[in-house]
């Protein structure tokens, strides 16, 4: 058993050293993507902030005994970073308006709110009908997540339930009226981020205290560059909701914009919207990040069904730091909110797996979360049903029994994610004349339905290279791994899952290959770390006690990963039930697999069922993308940092090696996100928030910003953009850039010539033409179309002209 850890370790620190040095030899070499990044002084002052950050949240946990007050000094510091860097008003204002959604899915899932809530939600200007809809089913799907934060739903750190539900706020209250010590009344703030049903063990309350300020660090980094990483597809759509979305209150007026991301599903825009029009564009990010705080429970939940809460709690604090993951933090696009549906959608499934209690609600949950994520993004119809598929077919392969009345709050959460999904795609559909857009349209045409002008058909993704299909899938994993360069990696660079991903992946394999090995701190011998088995009630008591008196559990089953033994007590048990007829106490839940086989191999087969199919579609999506875009892997990234804590060697060689590669992918996160905007906002007095207004006013103004104030004077006005793109979207009315007509993400008919674009500027009822002299000079294919069209011009800023036609 040594010997297969020292060989497991030896190619572990091997894959680790390949996977830190190549990026750091080659991402920052003169000339390179991050080069320029590390030489800026701006970048060194960041983190030199970053490290005082550090010290004062270190020296809290040293000297600082008292939660409370621990909770209470790293709220201030979030508030102190907020305040400094602009952001006060729109962190304070976007985590008000999730608590509101977290509070209004509480009250329409059965529990009980104040009438204030309703009251806030009309003065916030949330009462648009369709709106509201969509945002309440949203808000159903969290609510459990929500209620998780204060009430226990979880037993162990396998998953199991134990015991019945109990109110964590008043056991923290009893814990104090009791006086226990300060460090017992410390332990709370991390049991299960949120669950009180065990004392954390003193390495793992240390653990979570790492975690913590590794995901506060993080969380601080996002809001003190938020002003500054505003990106381009944020900017292009994401942001710019109160006037393209619903710029008259209906989120189903036909503007006839032509550009497909106009047509893609808005779940998460429409849930936005009262956040957007603002002067600062930073409130939409901070929801954002609420919601990947969410996700981190769910990852904490999921991480709990494949190891034990040292595995899990590492599981959370690499996904912190991911790249690929935080970045898209501080976007207004929907990748957040879509990847922890997914997750939602993946850890009900594995505990409808694990026991018979609850399964009608589980599958609710499922289906609701499943829908959701389709109203959210169009990649979602690829990866969110691959893996509710595969669910699909694992149900009816196993015959699992899904039977008993689901609970009223799990109904409604059903009805209302069907009715925002529905709402979602009726758009589209009235919109388009097809449910969904995006590169499914060529399908969809061939299926029978019809398109409508002016939108355009979209072709399946090519990836457009001279080499196998095979050849380039390799080339892009290694790329992935450890080299994000190239023509098809700019989007991976910018959304990286880091080094860390080669060492966790290589963990994974000698898992499967060489079997799990008990952890080297772990003496007794059972098996921990990977796919842990599974305890009923009478086997937790024993471990309890074997916990308690240092003696082993004779019940707790032997042997390693994938491994069907049992104990002799297990086994009689076995022989006594089927005697008798009557179901063993000691084994896991019926209704799955055959029940002389353990809950650690019940889990190992349903997750390859969902995986393997998953980890395909992913390569399929890899080899056949002609921009790969590291985004779309954010799921991906979830499952093999997840599965890679479940199959590691426990001991200080690998616990070392993660935290390194750890600490090297938090740095990563500091150089890269989708907007390539890496310093922060300058610390100055400042009115709580950045004027994007003035911003923007000063870029599309030549002289005086007459045209910019004629606009903003008539907010119903249509114009058609020539100028760089997206940032002459910027007129506070509805706009749509010349660009977005263009292949590949417009309609090239309507683009042929001059006639075919002055007949669609008509059907779509444009007001204005603005033209930027300098952009037109540049694009003759803009200059060729305006040169067909009679235009008179309204008024001019230098060379720069607002014209009718």
């Amino acid at each position: 058993m040594k010997e297969k850890n020292v060989i497991k370790n030896l190619i572990m620190v091997i894959a680790a050293v390949a996977a830190a040095i190549v990026p750091l030899c080659t991402l920052f070499k003169e000339g390179e993507y991050l080069y320029w990044q590390i030489t800026k002084p701006s970048f060194w002052d960041m983190w030199v902030e970053i490290g005082i950050w550090g010290a004062v949240l270190i020296a809290s946990f040293m000297f600082i005994k008292n939660k409370r007050v621990l909770l209470g000094v790293a709220g201030l510091l979030i508030l102190a970073v907020s305040y400094l860097h602009s952001m006060l008003l729109p962190v304070l204002l976007a985590t008000l308006w999730f608590l509101i959604i977290c509070s209004f899915g509480s009250f329409l899932t059965g529990c009980s709110v104040t009438v204030i809530t309703a009251g806030i939600l009309s003065v916030f200007g949330a009462c648009r009908p369709l709106s509201l809809m969509v945002t309440v089913g949203v808000a159903a799907v969290l609510f459990n997540v929500f209620k998780a934060l204060t009430r226990r739903t979880r037993g162990n750190s396998n998953g199991a339930r134990i015991g019945k539900e109990n109110d964590c706020l008043k056991q923290d209250l009893a814990e104090v009226s009791d006086k226990k010590t300060s460090n017992d009344r410390r332990d709370c703030i991390f049991r299960e981020f949120g669950n009180c049903s065990a004392e954390l063990t003193g390495k793992e309350r240390q653990l979570a205290v790492v975690t913590f300020i590794v995901v506060l660090l993080s969380i601080l980094t996002q809001i003190a560059r938020s002003n500054w990483s505003i990106d381009f597809d944020s900017l292009w759509y994401g942001l710019r909701s109160s006037y393209i979305l619903s710029p008259n209150g209906s989120i189903f007026e036909d503007l006839k914009l032509v550009g497909v991301v106009y047509t893609y599903p808005k779940g998460f825009e429409i849930i936005t919207l009262p956040l957007s029009g603002f002067a600062s564009y930073a409130y939409i990010p901070v929801f954002n990040m609420m919601i990947f705080l969410l996700s981190l429970k769910e990852t904490y939940r999921l991480a709990g069904h494949f190891t034990d809460r040292t595995g899990s709690l590492i599981a959370c604090m690499i996904t912190a730091v991911i790249p690929g993951i935080v970045g898209m933090t501080l976007t207004a696009k929907a990748d957040i909110i879509t990847w922890y549906l997914q997750l939602v959608i993946l850890e009900r499934f594995f505990s409808l797996t694990e026991t018979e209690e609850g399964r009608t609600n589980k599958l609710f949950e499922i289906i609701a979360a499943y829908l959701l994520s389709l109203s959210m993004k169009p990649t979602s119809i690829v990866f969110s049903t691959v893996i509710c598929f595969m669910m699909l077919v694992f149900v009816l392969v196993t015959r699992t029994r899904i039977s008993g009345k689901p609970a009223f709050k799990y109904v409604a959460e059903l009805i209302l994610g069907a009715g925002a999904f529905a709402v979602v795609t009726l758009r589209t559909f009235l919109l388009t004349g097809l449910p969904f857009t995006s590169v499914f349209t060529g399908i969809l045409t061939k299926l029978g339905f019809k398109l409508k002008y002016p939108y355009a058909v979209s072709s399946i993704p090519q990836n457009y290279q001279d080499e196998s299909v095979l050849i380039v899938l390799i080339k892009r994993i290694i790329k992935m791994l450890i080299y994000p360069l190239g023509d098809d990696m700019d989007h991976v660079i910018i959304a990286w899952g880091t080094g860390i991903m080669l060492v966790l992946l290589v963990i994974i394999a000698l898992g499967l290959l060489m079997g799990s090995l008990q952890s080297e701190e772990n003496p007794s011998g059972s098996p921990r770390g990977v796919f842990p088995t599974g305890r009923t009630p009478a086997v937790r008591r024993a471990d309890s006690q074997e916990f308690q008196s240092g003696e082993e559990n004779p019940l707790r089953c032997q042997g390693e990963a994938f491994s069907m033994g049992q104990t002799s007590a297990v086994r009689r048990a076995n022989v006594q039930e089927t005697q008798s007829g009557e179901e063993n106490p000691l084994r896991g839940p019926r209704g799955v697999f055959p029940t002389d086989r353990t809950l650690m191999v019940r889990r190992a087969v349903p997750a390859m069922f969902v995986f393997i199919p998953f980890v395909i579609v992913n390569l399929v999506s890899l080899s056949m993308l002609y921009q790969v875009d590291g985004n779309y892997f954010m799921l991906l990234y979830s499952v093999i940092i997840i599965l890679g804590c479940a199959f590691m060697v426990r001991g200080r060689l690998s616990y070392a090696v993660i935290g390194v590669m750890t600490a090297l992918a938090f740095f990563f996160m500091t150089l890269t996100n989708w907007a390539s905007g890496v310093e922060f906002t300058p610390i100055e007095v400042n009115r709580g928030y950045y004027d994007y207004d003035a911003y923007y006013r000063g870029v599309l103004s030549a002289e005086d910003g007459r045209i910019y104030d004629f606009l903003e004077e008539n907010p119903e006005a249509r114009v058609m953009v020539f100028a760089d793109h997206p940032d002459g979207l910027h007129f506070k009315c509805i706009t749509e850039s010349f660009n977005d007509c263009l292949s590949p993400w417009g309609n090239d008919e309507i683009t042929r010539d001059s006639a075919a674009f002055y007949e669609y500027l008509k059907a779509a009822e444009f007001d204005y033409i603005y033209i930027d002299a300098g952009y037109v000079r540049e694009w003759q294919v803009a200059a060729e179309i305006l040169n067909g069209i009679r235009i008179s011009e309204v008024m001019s800023e230098g060379e720069n002209v607002l014209a009718t036609f």
